[in-house]
């Protein structure tokens, strides 16, 4: 790939490919390596939550691809956690994001 940041964590959970489905990895970055500026479509916003503490939130890179409802989407490790978990129950990252936004 070509993004140059540092990854701060990865988690692999090989156990996913019992069902036929290949290796799901989640790779986690720390939001402080984008630069956020006002009117950018981020996740979550201003509006969504009172105040957001960026220094302990990360963008997740779920097999190779940016996972999130909106082009900039941030989520705290125990967001990652949940999310993750619903993503081995389900077996559908797509359904998964859909999800976020209700």
């Amino acid at each position: 790939m070509s993004d140059e940041r540092p990854t701060y964590a990865r988690w692999r959970y090989p156990f996913a490919g019992m069902m036929g489905n290949k290796i799901l990895t989640v790779e986690f970055f720390e939001a402080r390596h984008w630069r956020l500026r006002p009117g950018m479509s981020v996740y979550p916003s201003a509006k969504d939550v009172e105040a957001v503490v960026w220094e302990k939130m990360f963008r997740l890179r779920v097999n190779g691809r940016w996972f999130g409802p909106r082009r900039l989407s941030f989520f705290s490790m125990v967001e990652a956690a949940a999310l993750v978990a619903r993503i081995l129950k389900i077996k559908d990252i797509d359904k998964v994001e859909k999800e976020i936004l209700c």
